[in-house]
């Protein structure tokens, strides 16, 4: 009976361990930990996110699941984990991104990235004094075709607008609209920026139509003013010139838009010309200057030719050697023929010149512009330009030559409404339809639009990133250029 009852427990030791070892060989070791890499925590995303799951241990998943705030993105299966966001597709804000990893027993694991989305189609500044006379001001964002992917209207304080999109679109570039509404006069502003990389910078400082009058800050009167042929006075790089004695009254009025200690120039022109920088006092706002008391400076002429012009002029400003960032205007002239004589300092004041030659030939204008004094011998433009088709709607052009970018402005008499373009050369497919819905013009034709003038720009080495509306000065003043341009 003993031997029976040994026998009996040694089987049934023998069953339970080896049932034991048995239930040990099914447990499966645990997922280890799960990571996301790619972006990190408290990033900001912008388009196409491309991230990839990791998950440590000997054991992998049969399968991830991806979430942006619950919302299911993506289940991957495979080596590597690879997982991609398209983020144009959802609004801007603030994303938690969970990845959730399952065994093939559904045991799982997870982790959590916190991101925000902001895709940025452009980055605008603007200047709140200027547009605070508008009544109303709008920026819109389309692409090529002329869909709207964004519009803003501006809250009168801003500074920086970050125009952003919920719409997919993998586009490298867009277009800007500028839209201004001056009720005082009931005048209407459009400024089109066509075709533009997307995540750049576009200054509006100061670019497009600005009716904000200028700032008194001091007033100067002439006394003792000698005989003249020509004349010029200016307090920055927009002076003014006088070939009349009867209209120098003018001048005793002369207003300065800029604050701080200023100077004027003066350009005595019969037969020699002569320079001086006065000082303007802009605390008590009344200057009188005596053109009689004081000592010259010499100058030297120069002569420029531009062959086949029936008019040409020039505009010479420089920039003082009395530690002021600001270029004053030297001498301006414009005679009819194809060349004439300007004067400038001797060097004792100047410390860099520009220039502008401009000049009138088979019905076009042409601007050439230099960082220096200009040469004797003024080069063509060398592209010819034919406008097909004026209206808005159609608008169109063909060249025989090089151009880099242009422009083209419109009237629309009915709706008093002006209209800008500016784009690179490749670009002629003007596209509208939409952005006019959001704006006051929503029952304007946009026939009522005709085309008043029509620009084409060169400059060597062209650059886009240095064109005006990157930099806030007009090509004119910061890069060497030509220009041709047509009115209708």
């Amino acid at each position: 009976m003993k031997s029976i009852l040994t026998i009996t427990i040694i089987v049934v030791a023998t069953i339970f361990f080896s049932c034991s070892k048995k239930q040990d060989n099914n447990v499966q070791p645990a997922l280890g930990a799960i990571s996301i890499s790619g972006t990190h925590e408290a990033d900001t995303i912008k388009g196409v996110l491309s991230a990839q799951i990791a998950v440590s241990g000997s054991v992998q998943p049969t399968k991830i699941e991806v979430y942006a705030n619950d919302s299911l993105l993506t289940t991957v299966t495979k080596v590597p984990y690879n997982v991609q966001w398209n983020t144009f597709g959802v609004n801007n804000g603030n994303y938690k991104l969970k990845a959730i990893a399952y065994d093939n027993s559904g045991k799982q694991t997870q982790t959590t990235l916190n991101v925000v989305v902001h895709n940025v189609l452009v980055t605008l500044l603007i200047d709140p004094h200027i547009n605070s006379i508008y009544s109303s001001v709008m920026y819109i964002v389309t692409d090529s075709a002329g869909t709207v992917l964004n519009s803003i209207k501006y809250n009168g304080t801003d500074k920086y607008i970050y125009v952003t999109t919920t719409h997919p679109d993998p586009k490298s570039r867009c277009s800007v609209f500028e839209v201004k509404n001056y009720s005082l006069v009931g005048q209407t502003y459009i400024t089109a920026y066509m075709n533009i990389p997307k995540g750049s910078v576009w200054n509006l400082r100061g670019v497009t139509e600005n009716l904000d009058p200028k700032i008194s800050n001091a007033k100067i009167n002439l006394a003792n003013i000698p005989s003249f042929s020509r004349l010029t006075t200016s307090s920055d790089l927009y002076g003014f010139t006088y070939t009349n004695t009867a209209d120098i009254r003018n001048v005793t009025n002369f207003l300065f838009s800029r604050t701080g200690k200023q100077y004027v120039q003066y350009i005595d022109n019969s037969g020699n010309g002569h320079y001086h920088f006065y000082d303007v006092d802009t605390v008590n706002k009344n200057n009188v200057i005596d053109l009689a008391a004081n000592i010259f400076q010499s100058s030297i002429t120069k002569t420029i030719t531009a062959n086949g012009a029936t008019s040409i002029s020039v505009y010479l400003n420089g920039k003082s050697d009395k530690s002021y960032d600001d270029y004053y205007l030297l001498d301006s002239y414009s005679v009819n023929g194809p060349g004439l004589s300007y004067y400038y300092p001797d060097g004792t004041y100047i410390t860099n010149y520009t220039s502008l030659v401009s000049f009138t030939q088979n019905g076009w204008n042409y601007s050439n512009v230099y960082l220096d004094l200009p040469p004797e011998t003024i080069a063509p433009f060398g592209t010819i330009a034919t406008i097909t088709s004026s209206s808005l709607s159609q608008f169109s052009f063909t060249t025989q030559g090089t151009l880099d970018y242009y422009s083209a402005n419109f009237y629309s008499a009915s709706n008093n409404a002006q209209l800008s373009i500016y784009s690179p050369s490749a670009y002629k497919s003007i596209q509208f339809p939409d952005i006019l819905k959001l704006t006051n013009l929503s029952g304007a034709p946009l026939s009522n639009f005709k085309l008043t003038a029509f620009s084409m720009y060169k400059t060597p080495g062209f650059d886009e990133s240095k064109l005006f509306y990157y930099t806030n000065e007009y090509p004119g003043i910061v890069m060497p250029s030509q220009s041709a341009t047509i009115r209708f």
